[in-house]
């Protein structure tokens, strides 16, 4: 440590200064790097917030102490991806963000202190669509609504009251499309929620401004549109069905249906009546009676015939008649039978159903994933099943067709959820994988550029020193061992002054001991002089 800092001390102040500020700077490039490739990767938590609405948001997340990012405009939130969840459900258990508008909480912090009249009917009409837009939310399959009131005031002095409206668009949810039953109910449910609006005024359609139910001003339905949802209706209902019962034999996304039915929209009213002369019913009898008598006698009539019990009073000379009639009228009724029938629209003219089903996945002898499509017989008791579920009738004409083909999206296991494969999992995270790269990368291009090149610098002095001191005591020891040679080889041989010939000697020396001793004697030129001299010339030394 004490070496070190004499190295230090000896490269003066102008060194100590430049590394220093190189140093400082390399560590404020890492710092910086590492701050901006750290940030948490940000996810969109909502968007098309109003921005009373996010204010709220933002308050609650970061009470929560999680990083959030608000958009330029204030309708957006971003949070980071690991805390997406936790964040969404605390908000939501805040009651945040409000769906469908304001409801009666309006009138929870106005005061009535200076509002007009106005101000309270708009606040009403805004709190009714709210609530309406928010109930209709509830529904299955439905995401988002918006309910728009038209309720005119009544002008004065007029005998008729205006007649209040409704339009209701709704979004469903991907995959999904809102049934002709549903938007009757909603229908009804905005129309029982206004005073005095009636069904027929109530407009619904969809978020691809498709009319769904409709008034054409006279109480119905436009044809047109009650047509194309009533077919619609037909159509779902049955593709619905067929594909809940083939989906227990082939598993639940292995089944596509298709439906598309002929619906007669005209509506009749016969009557007809049919009399059966063999059939009579006495209806009435009229029976009438009529009895007459007469008695004629002689002109000359005494007073003696006329006393009672007086010869010849009872059967004088004159003559009597009677006479009965007997009159009947018996009316009968001839049977009759009335009919009268009624032909609503919506009756089914015609359907043809398609039905596409996944084949088979299997294994073959190699253990290798391989498809196959069902056998016919298969095929025809899904037919003859798609039959029965569909009221098929060969009299209308119906058609149905049943074939097995491979799906693209098919899965091994749909009984399990499958979790994320490793190429699922590196698009999911590559920008995360992308700054961590680079970051390190950068990280290691400063040490070995930067910092590895300085430190050798400031530390090259250290090591010279070392290797110039350890090879001047190698030199002195070399020196010191090469006199006491010469001084013993002078003792023992007396001849010593003799010159020996280079050709005398065999063998051979090796090459690193010939390089050690020339960097010896380069790096230590003096030592090697006196040694040269002692093997030469040891008087002379």
């Amino acid at each position: 440590m004490s070496g070190l800092i004499e190295n230090l001390k000896g490269l003066g102040n102008s060194r100590l200064m430049l590394l220093g500020g190189v140093g400082a700077s390399l560590v404020a490039v890492i710092v910086a790097v590492a701050v901006a490739f750290s940030r948490p990767s940000m996810a969109p938590l909502f968007s098309g917030l109003d921005p009373a609405e996010a204010a709220q948001i933002v308050r609650v997340v970061e009470q929560m102490g999680v990083p959030v990012s608000l958009a330029a405009d204030g309708s957006a939130i971003s949070v980071p991806r690991a805390d997406f969840a936790r964040v969404r459900m605390a908000v939501a258990e805040k009651g945040l963000p409000s769906k469908g508008g304001s409801g009666w909480e309006l009138f929870d912090t106005g005061g009535a202190l200076g509002m007009t009249s106005f101000m309270q009917k708009v606040n009403r009409l805004r709190a009714m669509e709210g609530e309406l837009a928010r109930t209709v939310q509830a529904l299955r399959g439905v995401e988002a609504a918006r309910v728009h009131l038209v309720l005119p005031d009544r002008e004065a002095f007029s005998r008729e009251a205006p007649t209040p409206t409704a339009s209701v668009v709704v979004r469903t949810r991907s995959g999904y499309s809102m049934e002709r039953a549903q938007a009757v109910a909603v229908r009804h449910l905005v129309s029982s929620a206004v005073p005095g609006l009636k069904p027929s005024g109530v407009t619904v359609m969809d978020a691809n401004g498709e009319l769904i139910l409709v008034d054409d001003g006279s109480g119905k339905e436009r044809p047109g549109v009650a047509a194309d949802g009533m077919r619609a209706s037909i159509e779902q209902r049955v593709a619905k069905s067929i594909e809940q019962m083939l989906s227990a034999r082939v598993g639940p996304g292995n089944v596509r249906v298709q439906v598309s039915a002929e619906v007669d929209m005209r509506k009749e009213m016969v009557r007809s009546e049919r009399y059966n002369p063999q059939e009579q019913v006495v209806r009435s009898t009229q029976t009438v009676e009529d009895t007459e008598r007469s008695a004629e006698g002689e002109r000359n009539v005494s007073v003696q015939q006329n006393l009672p019990n007086a010869p010849g009073a009872a059967g004088g000379g004159g003559t009597r008649s009677d006479r009965n009639r007997t009159e009947e009228t018996v009316n009968y009724e001839i049977s009759r039978t009335v009919t009268e029938s009624t032909v609503e629209p919506g009756q089914i003219k015609r359907l043809t159903v398609a039905v596409l089903v996944n084949g088979v996945m299997g294994k073959d002898d190699g253990g290798k994933p391989s498809y196959r499509d069902r056998d016919q017989a298969e095929l025809d008791r899904i037919r003859a099943l798609v039959q029965s579920a569909m009221g098929y009738s060969s009299e209308r004409g119906d058609t149905v067709t049943v074939d097995s083909l491979q799906f693209v999206d098919y899965a091994l296991d749909l009984s399990a959820p499958v979790g994320l494969g490793v190429g699922e999992i590196l698009a999911e995270n590559v920008m995360t994988i992308v700054q961590w790269a680079v970051m390190l990368a950068l990280a290691a291009m400063v040490l070995l550029l930067g910092v590895r090149p300085l430190i050798g610098r400031v530390f090259s002095h250290v090591e010279e020193e070392k290797a110039a001191r350890k090879a001047a005591a190698d030199a002195a020891r070399a020196a010191e061992e090469a006199e006491a040679a010469a001084e013993a080889a002078k003792r023992a041989d007396p001849h010593e002054d003799e010159m020996a010939s280079i050709n005398g000697v065999h063998g051979q020396v090796q090459a690193l001991k010939i390089k050690r001793l020339a960097d010896i004697i380069e790096d230590n030129p003096d030592q090697a002089l006196k040694v040269m001299k002692a093997w030469i010339a040891p008087e002379i030394h």
